[in-house]
């Protein structure tokens, strides 16, 4: 029997195996088996990945570091490489504007106090010109930019708190009121790592508090006394730091209703405390609308993430809950907030990302990515497991993902096997449709920085050149076709010079649009092309590869099993050429075309013929040249033979 199936689009990108027969889903009929270096778009087709830009070698090869971004203004997007200088002391370095910040003939960089070990547990948060950071074992740093080349890291001291409820035994006798005094207690109360903690001390009504600068004993420790003491006798009462080296740093920050909420402890993990508003380092205790506040998410245990959404949205070990003012009033001091616990997925220790109105978070285990939405009809936040068809392609784990919404909104995740993986996600369109993305090597790190028409992602690659492991910070550049690439644009040339960070490996070359043969990078970094070109790329080639699922065709039932051959194929291309069908390889010169010029990309129908038979019926297609490619739809004669 002869029929003409179609594909006629990917947006549910490539599915897990476990579905492969379930023809009874629409998603079977849009996806695909394989998406590899390919992504499907919310319009229904796949393109070939846009190729990565070689920026710069990281501070050091040895260390894995991560990528932060940070948007100072519309016109000013840096990304930050944290790292980890192997001295025991940590650096951020700095990039715009597709390059890297430098300090006359070396990169600009600062210290900072975050290690190797401490990067997957960093976050943070923007406001105005500085980015708060936050770590369960640092107390929080402000990172401000006074200029490309001039930024300065400093850690907050807070103002008055906030502090643990009042305790009026063990006593606290101070030996002064003002200045650097010595305070004793009546039993153990102290440890070493109380050096930093605020402690306010009650005599009569009047409060004072002090900051713990040494340790002598337990009983026994050094301060410096902030706001006068009431007294030198013993206290009537004593409330201690809730931050402090002793009891932990809060984990994440968010900026909400004016203030900035500083979320849990390792000692109070499902507690959040919010400053004053609009003074964030203030927590003087009060009961006025606009005075810190804190409380205690009670259904929850260890907070993971929480994002400002429609409503306060937390995720815990546990579950998620959302929070809200009462009579959706503001959260104030005396109006503590009403809590909904509305789901038990249970979040991995990871931040979660908006995508349009969806949060997104991978849950506990760490091996699916849950979508937080709020649905109005059950007036509720419902989960969905966005993974479930594909999750073969995240049950290595995900370290750490990005969300870019321009020039397509697409979730990037750094699989813990260093493998990238993408969701093309648009909920407005229903696409949910995951891809894969290998490299030569693997990726350490992705963030993404918004530009005024597109996202640019960026990534750390760690790569083997010439038998030698390499760390490279790189960004996605859709006009090129190759991974850690460099560009040229200029007067007609035939030297290709600055490829030292690719030396002793197979490159791929495009000039003015022209494929031509791949060569060894010498020692030199320096390649020689004929003829010259003015508009050049060089790179690693990476090899794009979609195949389709088994056609259906319902035949006294279905066609599952039965032999097959496609007569015909047919892939509708838009500019694209040179790409390989079923192994057969569509020339990217037509007859006709000059020789001395690129031939013209191509968009309409490719036809290929005379394929044989087998019994799946799958159509694969390859774009083995450094060249890009966009599929729109694929269909052909198909025969059906008996069983």
């Amino acid at each position: 029997m002869k029929t003409r199936p179609v594909f006629m689009n990917f947006t549910s990108g490539e599915l897990t195996p476990k579905i492969s027969g379930r023809i009874d889903l629409t998603h079977y009929f849009n996806g695909v088996q394989k998406m590899q270096n390919f992504f499907a778009i919310p319009q229904g087709g796949a393109i070939t990945d846009p190729g990565t830009h070689f920026v710069a070698e990281v501070g050091n090869e040895n260390k894995r570091p991560r990528l932060i971004p940070f948007s100072f203004s519309a016109a000013q997007q840096y990304i930050i490489e944290a790292g980890d200088k192997g001295d025991s002391t940590g650096y951020f370095r700095f990039f715009t504007d597709h390059g890297q910040v430098m300090d006359g003939a070396v990169p600009y960089e600062i210290e900072t106090p975050y290690l190797e070990a401490d990067l997957p547990n960093l976050r943070w948060v923007a406001s105005d010109f500085q980015l708060y950071f936050f770590h369960p074992d640092h107390r929080p740093c402000i990172l401000t930019r006074n200029a490309d080349d001039d930024w300065t890291i400093s850690e907050m001291d807070f103002i008055d708190g906030p502090y643990e409820d009042e305790i009026n035994s063990p006593t606290i006798t101070p030996s002064g009121t003002t200045g650097n005094i010595t305070l004793t207690a009546s039993a153990a109360l102290f440890n070493l790592l109380h050096v930093g903690c605020l402690w306010r001390i009650r005599h009569g009504a009047t409060w004072g508090y002090v900051e713990i600068t040494s340790y002598t004993s337990s009983t026994v420790v050094g301060a410096t006394v902030i706001s006068t003491l009431g007294g030198i006798g013993a206290s009537d009462g004593h409330r201690e730091g809730i931050w402090s080296d002793f009891n932990g740093w809060p984990f994440m920050g968010i900026f909400h209703e004016g203030r900035l909420l500083y979320v849990g402890n390792y000692e109070w993990p499902r507690t959040v405390w919010g400053s004053k508003v609009n003074a964030y380092d203030t927590f003087i205790p009060g009961t006025e609308d606009d005075d810190a506040y804190s409380f205690t998410i009670a259904n929850l245990d260890v907070i993971r993430w929480g994002i400002a959404s429609r409503l306060l949205c937390f995720g815990a070990f546990c579950g998620e809950a959302t929070i809200i003012g009462q009579n959706e009033d503001l959260i104030t001091p005396t109006l503590p907030p009403r809590v909904k616990i509305e789901q038990s997925s249970g979040s991995a220790n990871k931040s979660a990302v908006m995508a349009g109105k969806s949060i997104l978070f991978l849950q506990r285990a760490g091996k699916k990515i849950i979508e937080f939405l709020y649905k109005y009809e059950a007036d509720a936040y419902q989960k969905n497991d966005i993974s479930i068809l594909a999750d073969h392609l995240v049950e290595d784990g995900i370290y750490e993902f990005a969300f870019q919404q321009e020039p397509y909104p697409i979730l990037w995740c750094v699989r813990d096997d260093g493998v990238l993986i993408g969701c093309t996600f648009d909920k407005q369109q229903q696409v949910v449709a995951w891809h894969e993305h290998p490299t030569n090597g693997v990726y350490e790190s992705v963030a993404v920085i918004k530009e005024a028409d597109r996202d640019e992602v960026w990534v750390v690659a760690k790569r083997n050149i010439d038998g030698v492991e390499r760390r490279y910070i790189e960004y996605f550049d859709s006009n090129i076709s190759v991974h850690c690439g460099l560009t040229y644009s200029g007067a007609p040339t035939a030297t290709i010079s600055g490829l030292d960070h690719l030396i002793g490996e197979e490159v791929q070359i495009v000039g003015d649009g022209a494929y031509y043969p791949p060569q060894t990078v010498p020692g030199s970094g320096e390649l020689t092309i004929n003829p010259e070109a003015s508009e050049i790329y060089v790179g690693l080639g990476y090899n794009p590869i979609l195949i389709t699922n088994k056609p259906e065709v319902q035949i006294r039932g279905t066609s599952l099993g039965l032999k097959k051959r496609w007569n015909s194929i047919v892939v509708g291309v838009l500019e694209t050429m040179g790409v390989k069908i079923n192994e057969q390889v569509i020339p990217a010169r037509k007859a006709g075309d000059e020789m001395d010029e690129a031939p013209e990309p191509f968009s309409g129908e490719i036809i290929v013929e005379n394929l044989g038979w087998d019994r799946e019926g799958r159509i694969k297609i390859e774009q083995p040249l450094p060249l890009p490619a966009h599929i729109l739809y694929i269909t052909g004669d198909l025969v059906i033979g008996d069983a």
